[in-house]
């Protein structure tokens, strides 16, 4: 059966955003278990220190969410400098670890491969040149991780304004992600304008799968035959990066996750 969209990216926004006990999660395949656990350590890193930078947009919106969190259990949780800045914020000291959480424009991070050193408190973010990447693969010190490329998507093929079997899904395809890209549905029974609709499904569902960065995806019959017809979805399109350092010599015990994502919005006619 065709897979029908997901990846690690969306996934980990429906960790945000599915708090409801009864959220029904599909697994396109038998390795989304470890989609999930990879989201899990991005989410809920035991690491002593975690960052996580998030750049979230919408369809339809020129407007994005910034997002760069810092965590540390036991310790002052850690600055994050890039671009000439020291970003922090201030701390919510907890027995599960002191954070801060900042809204600081982050996209300068995005679409390049980044060196990670902790120094005086701080974890410095340096873009690598060509030259640099290559000699960070020979054995150079530091963490070295790509962030990709924030997403872009566009949609063609609607009906009427409504997605139906053969719309096609287009983004910015990044030749340098090797991580694939996430494609995934969302049905809110809370989101349905039809009373019906939320009767007959009360519980939301969400069916995501792992594609490659190829560029588009043509939405097919099987990708929507398990929603109400005429129900409203909401789609999510992104990327991911992550790397964690527990040598000690480095980061000492530090993990890193990246994602951008897209959200779009759409009533389905099928």
């Amino acid at each position: 059966m065709k897979k029908i969209f997901a990846s690690l990216a969306f996934a980990a926004l429906l960790m945000m955003s599915c708090s409801n006990e009864n959220t029904n999660i599909g697994k396109a395949d038998e390795n989304v278990s470890t989609y999930e656990d990879v989201i899990s350590k991005i989410y809920n890193s035991k690491a002593k220190n975690h960052i996580l930078i998030e750049n979230l947009g919408g369809l339809h919106s020129n407007k994005r969410l910034f997002s760069i969190l810092s965590r540390s259990i036991g310790s002052e949780p850690l600055a994050v400098s890039f671009s000439g800045r020291d970003i922090t914020s201030p701390v919510n000291y907890s027995e599960f670890g002191n954070s801060w959480i900042s809204n600081e424009d982050n996209s300068s991070l995005f679409g390049k491969k980044i060196s990670l050193i902790q120094k005086n408190g701080k974890l410095i973010f340096s873009p690598l040149s060509n030259s640099a990447s290559k000699n960070a693969e020979e054995g150079a010190a530091g963490i070295h991780v790509y962030i990709p490329d924030l997403v872009q998507v566009g949609v063609s093929g609607l009906e009427n304004g409504k997605l139906v079997p053969g719309t096609v899904i287009t983004w910015n395809k990044d030749v340098n992600n090797e991580n694939g890209i996430i494609l995934g549905i969302e049905y809110n029974p809370y989101e349905q304008e039809d009373l019906t609709i939320r009767e007959s499904k009360p519980n939301n569902e969400v069916v995501y799968d792992k594609v490659d960065d190829n560029g588009s995806y043509t939405v097919t019959e099987e990708d929507l035959e398990k929603f109400p017809k005429g129900s409203f979805l909401s789609f999510y399109i992104g990327r991911m990066a992550y790397t964690i350092d527990s040598s000690g010599s480095v980061v000492n015990d530090t993990s890193v996750g990246a994602l951008s994502a897209v959200r779009a919005d759409y009533q389905i006619n099928y």
